[in-house]
């Protein structure tokens, strides 16, 4: 990491931002330059035939896609948290920033002792605008961010010389990087989830369908692609099926980039994890991709779980 500033030296919401900016973009240097070296090393380990023959200009070549035989050579990184990180600036810009309701060493103290004896706190955080809603002011701070990173990530991939480098976020990644960080602004405890791709946090989108995806839809489509998981009910999809369809039509319209649809009934779900044998057939959307329910980590049955019901 680069030394920066404690908390108790950022006078605004702007110096906290700009700390953010520099954080992230140190990692994405040092992945970048990570990257690079794996072109020179990758080629003497494993020579990706298969992926070599499906690539243009290997074969012309006679070269594999990492030795020289790719057009192009980039990279693109996952990454997670960036709905929980939107949720977490806007509440922190409210409770610090504007409202002087909390002191910034006092907030980092509660997240480092994992709320304990803050709950009071949590709660204000849980109240603040999350992304999912049609709130402008969450929906633009993701749309910021994004921005940000993409900038950055581009950036740092032109200094280490990869003809692209960009951020996805499909993978539910998100389940197990959560269980190795610590309490966040947005009110989420430590070791639980964070959020997939452009999602909400489990539950925190409380307006509607179609407000969600009027927030997704505010996000620029110029990343490696980032998904939305959202749940429908078996009776809502089969009984309104038009109105679903033209629903998704307009999403698409207005620069919606992806969604990942699970229709099932929420007391199967809940009845899976207690008699998995009886629901070997019961297929959910993870992040990105499908999966049988009774296969998956517990903490990842949860969360899907406590996903919004529409």
């Amino acid at each position: 990491m680069i030394s920066k500033p404690g908390p108790t030296e950022f006078a605004s919401f702007d110096d906290l931002w700009r700390a953010l900016l520099d954080q992230i973009a140190f990692g994405a240097e040092l992945i970048a330059r990570v990257q690079t070296k794996n072109r020179a090393l990758i080629p003497g380990e494993c020579s990706f035939l298969l992926g070599s023959l499906f690539t243009d200009d290997c074969v012309e070549r006679g070269q594999a896609i990492l030795d020289g035989g790719a057009r192009y050579y980039g990279s693109c990184i996952m990454a997670h948290g960036f709905t929980n990180a939107a949720d977490a600036l806007v509440a922190i810009k409210h409770e610090v920033f504007e409202t002087g309701r909390e002191k910034l060493p006092d907030l980092v103290k509660a997240l480092r002792d994992n709320f304990k004896g803050a709950e009071a706190l949590r709660r204000r955080l849980l109240k603040a605008p999350k992304f999912g809603n049609d709130n402008d002011e969450v929906d633009g701070m993701l749309v910021r961010l994004w921005q940000e990173i993409t900038r950055l990530t581009d950036e740092a991939g032109k200094q280490a010389q990869l003809d692209f480098f960009t951020v996805s976020s499909v993978n539910p990644g998100g389940y197990f990087m959560g269980e190795n960080c610590g309490a966040t602004a947005d009110g989420r405890k430590a070791c639980q989830p964070f959020a997939i791709g452009n999602a909400p946090t489990a539950g925190a989108d409380t307006h509607g369908l179609t407000a969600l995806l009027n927030s997704v839809s505010k996000v620029d489509p110029v990343n490696g692609g980032a998904t939305t998981n959202v749940k429908l009910g078996r009776n809502l999809f089969s009984k309104n099926r038009p109105v679903i369809e033209a629903l998704f039509s307009a999403f698409w319209k207005r620069g919606g980039m992806q969604a990942t649809l699970t229709v099932v009934n929420q007391q199967d779900l809940e009845d899976a994890m207690k008699r998995p044998e009886l629901y070997p057939h019961l297929l959910v959307r993870v992040g990105g991709w499908s999966a049988r329910f009774i296969d998956l980590d517990k903490k990842i049955q949860q969360d899907i779980i406590r996903r919004s019901l529409y």
